[in-house]
């Protein structure tokens, strides 16, 4: 008799497990789309940050080409509005449809499918395709855009605030506070539409401040104090809550004084000097934190790497708003410029979005690995774009092509993100190919 041959083992080795894609397994279909809320609403958020991305991009390179753009509404504004208004909500519209439904314990068939919230996205995206065009060619067209925009939000606002009245979770705190912060980005976009259709230049000021302040940061703000843990150090143990309403009350401190600003100004001395103070002992006790030694274990892990730099943006923006407001104290009518508010938007907003819906996008595309080196080359990508922005605002006579840089890098970020994170949404997940 001979020997029984042995058995070869074999191993496979899954897509998920080393974060990479089974190369031509399924074709991509855009009925995928509708597999899951996050891969529309990602996927719409991505085509819009793309398409403002270079749009603005293309406005930068414009002068130095010595080309001339029409304009129906005001640059400034109209950057200020799609910068705050055009993809950032359809982001967090994701993230509140999928981990919202987790918080507050439900489940289906309580929670909407993607296909029941096809058509407010599909609202929003054609929205802003209008709303493009209208602001070079004709400001009524940029109302319309901006209409459709608020009626597909409204419904948004409405599934999810409706999630928030049914749930029976104990702790509810969280997706109260984004309910409301969606109302507030609804109102926003009204009073934009508003704004537009008025040709009013501080009323639309008003609804972007507003966006930005009351709904925005306030999301961003409430999502890292659920999430990570530097709104939970040592130092800040006997609250309940942490540093959560600390920090909200800054932002909506600096909200508040920047909408006053928009009709009574100059300020009188003893005013930037209180809220340089209060600024200050808030910006120092974040960046505190932010290195917390109870914390250092945590910090090593990448993920929580990439939310750090995010919490360690946000300190430094209160930081630089104290700073500003000194400077204005002491007679100098500009203080900082842009640079608070470009270190609180670029610095912990969009790097807390790309750390968050990178892993949201990987996890939930079956991918164990979710911050790879890609990832980490578009943050590294980010954290440069946000230095270019605020040398530009800290150095009044920097060279132009600075900011033209910040522009380009910023929209190579939103290209390399939708291009990779595109191709999964419209394909099953990896786990399901190997």
């Amino acid at each position: 008799m001979t020997a029984p041959r042995a058995r070869r083992r074999v191993i496979q080795i899954r897509a998920a497990d080393t974060g990479a894609a089974v190369p031509g397994t399924a074709r991509w279909r855009a009925a995928h789309l509708l597999d899951a809320p996050h891969r529309l609403l990602f996927f719409a958020a991505a085509l819009l940050w793309s398409a403002i991305a270079v749009w603005w991009a293309a406005v930068m390179a414009a002068s130095p080409l010595g080309w001339t753009l029409p304009w129906a509404v005001a640059p400034a504004p109209a950057h200020a509005l799609l910068m705050t208004l055009g993809f950032m909500p359809l982001f967090i519209a994701g993230f509140l449809f999928t981990a919202g439904p987790t918080w507050l314990r439900l489940a289906a068939p309580s929670v909407p499918s993607a296909r029941t919230l096809r058509w407010p996205a599909l609202s929003i995206v054609i929205g802003w395709g209008v709303l493009l065009p209208g602001l070079h060619l004709d400001a009524r067209l940029a109302v319309a855009g901006l209409v459709a925009v608020a009626l597909g939000w409204s419904a948004l606002s409405g599934r999810f605030a409706g999630l928030v009245r049914i749930s029976r979770a104990d702790d509810r705190l969280h997706a109260k506070g984004l309910a409301i912060a969606t109302v507030v980005i609804v109102l926003a976009l009204w009073l934009a539409a508003l704004a537009l259709a008025l040709e009013h230049v501080t009323l639309l000021r008003v609804a972007t401040c507003l966006a930005l302040w009351g709904g925005l940061a306030s999301v961003f703000a409430l999502a890292g104090h659920r999430l990570t843990p530097f709104f939970h150090p040592s130092i800040a143990r006997r609250f309940e809550t942490g540093l959560l309403g600390p920090v909200l009350a800054g932002l909506w401190l600096r909200g508040a004084a920047d909408l006053a600003a928009l009709w009574s100004w100059p300020w009188p001395m003893p005013l930037h000097v209180l809220l340089a103070v209060v600024h200050g002992l808030l910006g120092g006790m974040l960046l505190v934190t932010a290195f917390d030694a109870s914390l250092a274990r945590a910090r090593r892990a990448p993920m929580v790497r990439l939310l750090h730099a995010g919490f360690v943006w946000l300190g430094v923006s209160f930081v630089l708003e104290s700073l500003s407001q000194a400077v204005l104290a002491a007679g100098r009518p500009t203080g900082l410029g842009l640079a608070p508010l470009h270190a609180l938007s670029l610095g912990f907003m969009a790097t807390t979005l790309l750390a968050m819906a990178s892993r949201v996008a990987a996890g939930q595309h079956g991918r164990t690995i979710a911050i790879d080196r890609t990832v980490l080359l578009m943050h590294v990508l980010l954290q440069g774009v946000t230095v270019l922005r605020l040398l530009v605002a800290l150095w009044p006579s920097a060279p132009s092509g600075l900011l033209l840089s910040a522009s380009f890098g910023f929209a190579a970020l939103a290209l390399a993100w939708t291009r990779r994170h595109a191709a999964w949404f419209g394909r099953p997940r990896a786990d399901a190919l190997s």
